[in-house]
C-alpha cells in the first residue's frame, strides 16, 4: 500500500546471480515503475503511486530454462 505520489521498493529475493527479471503493471494509470534492476540477486523495482486504485504487479523470473511468475497487489490510497 502506497499513497498517491508516494513510492515503495519491491525486491525479488531467493534468485540466482544469472536470473533475468521483468516487471509489468496491469493498470499503468494507477502506478508506474521506475528504477528497475533486472539482473540477479539485486533485482528490484520502485513503484510510484499515480492515483487512487488497485493494480497488479507481475514479476517474471527467468533462470536458464526455468521461468516463474510472481504477483503482488498494489494499492494506492488518496493523499486527502
Amino acid at each position: 500500500t502506497i499513497k498517491e505520489k508516494g513510492s515503495a521498493v519491491v525486491k525479488v529475493k531467493g534468485i540466482s546471480k544469472k536470473a533475468k527479471v521483468t516487471y509489468k503493471l496491469k493498470n499503468k494509470s494507477i502506478a508506474k515503475l521506475t528504477s528497475k534492476v533486472s539482473k540477479g540477486k539485486k533485482a528490484k523495482v520502485k513503484v510510484v503511486g499515480k492515483k487512487k486504485g488497485n493494480t497488479i504487479l507481475t514479476v517474471t523470473v527467468k533462470d536458464g530454462k526455468r521461468k516463474k511468475k510472481l504477483t503482488c497487489k498494489v494499492i494506492v490510497k488518496s493523499t486527502k
